[in-house]
């Protein structure tokens, strides 16, 4: 029997079928924006095909009851009336970057790509960090059989300016955001909307997060704009990593960096991770990754759906 998994964040819905022989089949991406409701998306992939009694979905939000509300797109629903209406057996709900951490059970290691540090302590912590929609954070703690993935809400500590250009973006994100003015969050900046956030307040401009990347060679505001987001990404991936004791690595993944690759990997976001004073030398250690598999948070509901299987 085939099994429904889907990979569901703020802006994409990315569905699958994991077939008899465990492979994914059939992979589509949807617009969230273009449906409703979840139930909607789900019966827009499936079509006119019969809907596989199990499922496991990996979402951008905290699980923790039956009511689901999402962090950056207007879906909000029930799980028991879902499984209900949708006729699943089993369906399995689990934050999507604790599917991205399960995920590294499955994922080749051809698909990540080391920059830097040095090589992986076996039996450490795992941390990882994305920059999408949203900014999330999950790590992979070792136990005596595995390891067991946790989601956390990381992407919501506070910002701190690391030099005097940060500082000017996070006054001029304060006066923005007065609402919050005692809490200024890492995803305010690194997220897509944190690169428009990011060029808005060094040039008093509005652009898309999309122009802005499409233009960094040839326009200096767009690349002082993605090199600022690579710097702050490197400052909280090191705050995460010292946090956990991550010498397992640090996992980046998300929908901007791996699309952004050559930038990235020329950027000084390894030089800021390592910039930590009397914990330089500890960080120079940790070796950080870029993901690359394309589907690691359905690879990771696969997992979900496997160990609950067990």
């Amino acid at each position: 029997m085939k099994k429904l998994l889907a990979d569901i964040g703020g802006t994409n819905a990315r569905f699958a079928l994991l077939n008899e022989d465990g492979e994914l089949e059939n992979i589509k991406v949807l617009q969230c924006a273009d449906y409703k409701h979840i139930k909607d998306a789900v019966k827009a992939y499936l079509n006119s095909m019969p809907c596989p009694k199990n499922a496991a979905f990996a979402m951008a939000c905290p699980i923790t009851g039956d009511y689901i509300k999402f962090s950056n797109n207007n879906w909000e629903f029930s799980q028991s009336e879902l499984k209900r209406e949708l006729g699943f057996d089993n369906l399995i709900l689990l934050n999507d970057f604790k599917a991205q951490a399960l995920a590294l059970y499955k994922i080749d290691k051809t698909k990540l790509l080391k920059i830097g540090g040095a090589e992986v302590c076996k039996d450490s912590p795992k941390a990882l960090i994305g920059p999408g929609t949203g900014l999330g954070v999950s790590v992979l703690i070792p136990q005596k059989h595995g390891a067991k993935a946790y989601a956390t809400e990381g992407g919501h500590v506070s910002f701190c300016p690391f030099n005097e250009v940060e500082q000017q973006i996070f006054d001029y994100a304060k006066q923005k955001f007065k609402k919050d003015f005692h809490h200024i969050s890492a995803e305010r900046f690194l997220c897509g909307s944190g690169i428009e956030l990011i060029y808005e307040a060094l040039t008093k401009q509005k652009r898309s997060n999309k122009k802005i990347v499409s233009n960094v060679n040839n326009c200096p505001n767009c690349h002082q704009t993605l090199e600022i987001f690579c710097q702050m990404l490197g400052t909280i991936a090191s705050n995460l990593a010292l946090s956990i004791g991550a010498k397992g690595g640090v996992y980046i993944c998300g929908g901007i960096i791996p699309k952004n690759l050559e930038f990235f990997t020329n950027s000084a976001f390894r030089q800021r991770f390592e910039d930590k004073g009397r914990m330089s030398n500890y960080l120079k250690q940790i070796p950080t990754f870029v993901v690359l598999e394309t589907y690691s948070g359905i690879v990771g509901a696969a997992v979900a759906l496997e160990m609950e299987e067990i």
